[in-house]
Parts: structure tokens; C-alpha cells; sequence
């Protein structure tokens, strides 16, 4: 396929003569309010361009397939005159401003310019394109964008919620809409024909390929493909190539141009182009705004929140619940069966309506739900998290000396994949004795909780351009795999009465720390006697014999790593005695093997839960305690 060039480029490679001799004759015919100065002709008699360099092409939108452009050039005037009786020539530069028109569905054949002036720096148009032929759209303002196709397509989803017949939409447009199997592997969940062509399709029964004539403004889906992973529905995957179509044609009839062959868009489950039919970054940018557009158009801002509030205050008289945190889960499963779209589009349009609370809602971390939860509004931004795996918080701890300290002084415990301030007004025990999160740490997030920064990683997506909000998607199908940053968690501290009791528990723990010697048996007998368990009592924590413990306290024993873990997590003992317990002792930890890792971890943020939980929650990673 030919390298296609900006439109400043076909601009001076097609018009470069004709922009030349029209500029010639506006010199000539207005030679006499030209403002040209000499300082060596005294009487300008004669005026030719010598050259023109195109400075810059502006696009602007206009009806159907047409475009209106200006181009702006710099001309390089010869001068001829005459100073006293010697005849003189000299050159200057000036700028000049075409205004044009042509149609791309011409070929731009019907290239016209309207009219030619000095450049004065202004334009009247509105619709700016970039120098591909694709709408410049700022971030704020894609909900107007939405409203604008609404208002003209499909008015009625403005007035009130309603489902939006996706079919109904492509056909008001102009487009037919066919279900067909794209692919083998499920790859390409749409394409938008703009051309008549031959398509290749894939029959499963057969599991073979054949060739089918797919017509003009036909919108071809496979239902079988999964739109963005856990994204997309149908009616999602036709609104996006839709807004292809009213977009984005221009940008594709432009590329013809350059290569005749192209017929189609083909998107893949990816969210971009399966074949570049302009450079990665406009390819990119087309599918952003896509995959933007779409659900907003879908659910349209306003009666969107209206649904929503409506459904918050039904299932709050349903389920007897006061706090909204504690409904919108089952609210957001309700929006996305009345609009057509899926969770994860109906949760993260709660937020962009203003629920933010629902950045809490369908989380997964190392496999297990984690109940919602909130904090104050504006305090945690869109690429930040409380929540946190168990293998991230590991690396951590390795490579954050900041957060590694954080955890080693005792004040934070990891509890429901938060790491929360270890006092009973946020931590509490479950009738099996398991520690979880209180409805008043649930919600109130900023307040006890650490923060971490969030972002994908980049060979995850494979440079695809990924509209979506990094946090938002950690539910329990995603396949993309995000960086972890410590953020510095503590900005919300807690009150005096907190603090207080805090640094209770922490001199508690301080106080164990100073006993401890340089003597690791005797280390281990003064944690044991500070907890006042009996040596029967840690056998059926560790899940060994009362006999092998006695050994092990006396050094008779050839201990493991893995065993003198789980004694310090049997005696429950504070980071910083655990540490100093293991340094003394003749074993070590090996920072290359995860198990290890997971060790380390568990002695500095599972040292409050039960023996039987902390094993649970390292069986996940295979690891044994």
C-alpha cells in the first residue's frame, strides 16, 4: 500500500500550478491596493510570483463528502520598477489565504477556489479536521459530540431513557447491518464497508473460509467476537462502526487517494484497525474516538443519570439500604440490561455522570470479589486505587523503600486487598475469624486506607490506544495487566482519637521489639512468652507436632524458612520482630523465588489474620505454608 501524506502534501502535489496562476492573476487584478513596499523601486510598474511555498492546509467539515480547506502560502514577488531613470528589481515575500472546496467522493476532480485574499490570520469555520481528514475532538467535548449525532439521528433518546435500537440507529444513517463469523479466532469484531467488495467470511460448521460480495455502507458484525474484552455488546459494536462511518469517512476517502484498493474498515477486539489505512496514530485516533463516542451515544448523559437515580432510589426501597455504595452494583447490572451495553460500560459512565462511587464497584483481586467500597469525592483521582494484589504488594515492598517502611512499622494491615489502618474502628473479625474490611472503612476509603497509583503496562496492549480508565477495569475477566506505584497514602490521616490509639498499639509492639537480644533462640522464647502461648498452641497453629516445636525453640531442629514463617505468623508478631527473629537465625530468605517473596509479604502485612486465612490466601499463588 502507498505511504499516505498529509493533505498539505496532495495539496501542493495536485494544485501546486493552479494556486500559482490564480495567484498571479489576483496580483494583477488588484494590482494598485496591493500593500508592497521597495525600498529600492520607487515606482512599482510590474509584479510577478516568482515562487509560493504552502505554508499550511486548515480542513473544515462541510455537507456530504465535500470539505472546505485554506491554504495559506508564502509568495516570493520579483519586483520591477524603476528608481529615477534606471530601470530596478527587487523581492519581497507576502502571504496569501485560498479559500477552496472539493468533494472526496470526486477524487476532489471538482478542486475549486472560491476566493484568494491577503492572509489576515483568521477562519470562520467551525469543525476543524486534522491533516488526515479526521474531526480534532478536546475531551470535553465529546458529550456534546454525542448530543449533536443524537439531536439529529435519534432525538428521542434526548427526551427520556430509552433503549437504543442500535440497527434502527445504522439504518437511520444510511447503513445495513449484517451477522456474519469474520474470523476463526474471533479477532475482528467489525468492520464498515464504504466500498463494495469481496469479503473473505468463516463458516464454523464447515470451519472453513468463503468469499462473500459485501455492499457499500454495510456495517458487518461478528457477534461471536468479544469488543474490547469486557466492553462490548453488539449494540456497542454497531453505534462504534456508526460513528466510523459519520466521522471517519472523509479520513478513508481521503486515503483512496493514495490506494484505490481500500473498500473497508476492519477493527479488531483489540480497539484498533486491523489494517492501517493511515499511520498508527490517526489509526489510533479514529478508534479513541470510536470507542469514546460510542457508549455516550448509547446512554446519553442526562437521561442516562436520570436511569440511574431512578434505579439508585428503587433498589434502595427494595433492599432497606441507606448507602448508595451498598446498591450500585445491582443499579449498574440494571443499567446495562436497559441500555443495551455491558457492566463495565454502564460503571464507568456512573462515573462520568458524577457517581463515583462506582469506581468501587465489581473488583477482583487475586481471583476473589472484593465488596464495594468509597471514599470522599475528589480525593482519589481516575489512575489511582486503594486496592492492591498480593503479588504487587510483594514487589513493592522490594523495590519501594518508602512502602516497605510503611509496612514494617506496624500501622497497616492487609485486609481485603487494602492495606488499612490496623484499629478496630476499620478491621474486624468475621464469625469464622477472618478479618475484613467495617462498613465504616468501606466507606470512608481515604480515611484509613493507602493509595496507589495505577497504570497499564505497555507490552500488555501491544501499543493499542486504550480509551478506557485503567482502574475501572480490574474485574474478575480482564486481561490486561496494570504497573503499581505506592502514592504516598497517608495524606487523609486519621483523627486524634485514631492516631492515639495507634500509637498505643505501636508502643505495644515497641515495647517487644526493645526485649528482643541478640540471641536468636532466646528471641524466639521471649516472643512466645509475650503472646502467652503454650508451645501445644503454636503446634496446632503450624499444624506440627507439640515435639518438633519444642526442638525447634531449642535449635535442635533442622527449621525451614517456610517453618519459622509460620511461627512468627503464629505468634502474630510485628514486622520489625519477625525481621530481626529471621536475621538472627541461620535461615534466609531468597529474594528470586516467589514463594519467598510471598513470605516476606506475609510477615509484614498478614501478621493480624488467622493462621487458617493467611494459608488460604497464599494457596491462591501455590504456595504452602
Amino acid at each position: 500500500m502507498k505511504k499516505i501524506h498529509s493533505f498539505k502534501d496532495y495539496v501542493k502535489e495536485h494544485f501546486e500550478d493552479q494556486l500559482y496562476s490564480s495567484l498571479q492573476s489576483y496580483i494583477e487584478a488588484n494590482f494598485s491596493s496591493l500593500r508592497i513596499h521597495s525600498y529600492k523601486i520607487s515606482n512599482i510598474d510590474e509584479i510577478e510570483v516568482d515562487n509560493i511555498d504552502i505554508k499550511s492546509v486548515r480542513v473544515f467539515d462541510d455537507i456530504n463528502w465535500a470539505i472546505k480547506f485554506e491554504i495559506i502560502v508564502g509568495a516570493t514577488l520579483l519586483l520591477k520598477g524603476h528608481y529615477h531613470s534606471d530601470g530596478q528589481e527587487d523581492y519581497c515575500e507576502k502571504w496569501f489565504m485560498y479559500s477552496c472546496t472539493g468533494d472526496l467522493s470526486k477524487s476532489l476532480k471538482d478542486f475549486q477556489i472560491n476566493w484568494l485574499t491577503e492572509y489576515n490570520n483568521k477562519n470562520n469555520y467551525e469543525a476543524p479536521l486534522t491533516d488526515k481528514l479526521i474531526p480534532y475532538i478536546e475531551n470535553d467535548k465529546y458529550e456534546k459530540y454525542a448530543t449533536r449525532i443524537l439531536k439529529k439521528i435519534y432525538p428521542e433518546a434526548l427526551k427520556q431513557p430509552i433503549k437504543i435500537d442500535s440497527e434502527e440507529l445504522a439504518r437511520r444513517i444510511g447503513l445495513n447491518v449484517l451477522l456474519r463469523t469474520i474470523s476463526a479466532d474471533g479477532a475482528v469484531f467489525g468492520q464498515i464497508f464504504f466500498k463494495t467488495s469481496e469479503a473473505e467470511l468463516y463458516d464454523k460448521e464447515n470451519e472453513t473460509f468463503f468469499k462473500e460480495i459485501i455492499r457499500a455502507k454495510t456495517i458487518l458484525i461478528d457477534e461471536d467476537a468479544s469488543f474490547l474484552y469486557s466492553l462490548g455488546t453488539k449494540n456497542t459494536t454497531i453505534v462504534h462502526e456508526c460513528v466510523h462511518y459519520l466521522l471517519h469517512s472523509k479520513a478513508f476517502l481521503f486515503a483512496r487517494l493514495y490506494d484505490r484498493s481500500l473498500t473497508r474498515f476492519k477493527c479488531l477486539v483489540e480497539g484498533n484497525q486491523k489494517e492501517l489505512v493511515v499511520d498508527d496514530k490517526t489509526t489510533s485516533s479514529m478508534e479513541y474516538q470510536a470507542n469514546t463516542l460510542a457508549p455516550k451515544i448509547l446512554m446519553p448523559y442526562n437521561t442516562f443519570k436520570s436511569k440511574a437515580q431512578e434505579l439508585i432510589n428503587i433498589t434502595k426501597e427494595d433492599t432497606g439500604k441507606s448507602e448508595t455504595i451498598d446498591v450500585l452494583e445491582q443499579v449498574i447490572i440494571d443499567l446495562a440490561k436497559f441500555f443495551g451495553v455491558s457492566r463495565l460500560s454502564a460503571k464507568i459512565r456512573m462515573i462520568e455522570v458524577g457517581y463515583e462511587e462506582a469506581v468501587g464497584t465489581f473488583t477482583y483481586i487475586d481471583g476473589r470479589y472484593v465488596k464495594p467500597h468509597k471514599c470522599k469525592k475528589g480525593v482519589i483521582s481516575r489512575n489511582q486505587t486503594a486496592c492492591i494484589s498480593m503479588r504487587d504488594a510483594a514487589m513493592l515492598m522490594l523495590t519501594n523503600s518508602e512502602f516497605n517502611e510503611v509496612c514494617n512499622d506496624g500501622k497497616y494491615i492487609f485486609v481485603d486487598s487494602h492495606f488499612v489502618l490496623n484499629i478496630p474502628e476499620f478491621v474486624e473479625k468475621d464469625e469464622n475469624g477472618y478479618l475484613h474490611l467495617t462498613d465504616y472503612a468501606r466507606y470512608h476509603i481515604d480515611e484509613c486506607c493507602l493509595l496507589f497509583d495505577i497504570s497499564l503496562k505497555k507490552d500488555s496492549i501491544k501499543e493499542t490506544k486504550y480509551h478506557s480508565i485503567c482502574v475501572l477495569n480490574r474485574d474478575i475477566k480482564t486481561q490486561f495487566q496494570y504497573n503499581i506505584e505506592f502514592h504516598n497514602g497517608y495524606e487523609h490521616y486519621p483523627n486524634d482519637k485514631k492516631t492515639a490509639y495507634l500509637l498505643q498499639a505501636i508502643k505495644k509492639e515497641e515495647a517487644l521489639f526493645k526485649k528482643m537480644t541478640n540471641d536468636y533462640l532466646e528471641c524466639l522464647k521471649i516472643a512466645k512468652d509475650d503472646r502467652g502461648l503454650s508451645f501445644q498452641d503454636i503446634a496446632e497453629e503450624i499444624l506440627m507436632d507439640e515435639k518438633t516445636v519444642r526442638r525447634i525453640f531449642k535449635g535442635e531442629s533442622d527449621s525451614r524458612i517456610e517453618t519459622l514463617v509460620a511461627v512468627c505468623l503464629a505468634l502474630h508478631l510485628p514486622p520489625k520482630v519477625s525481621e530481626h527473629i529471621i536475621k538472627l537465625s541461620p535461615l534466609s530468605f531468597n529474594q528470586h523465588e516467589d514463594k519467598h517473596l510471598l513470605y516476606g509479604f506475609a510477615l509484614r502485612s498478614l501478621y493480624g489474620h488467622s493462621m487458617k486465612e493467611i494459608r488460604n490466601k497464599l494457596n491462591q499463588f501455590g504456595v504452602q505454608l
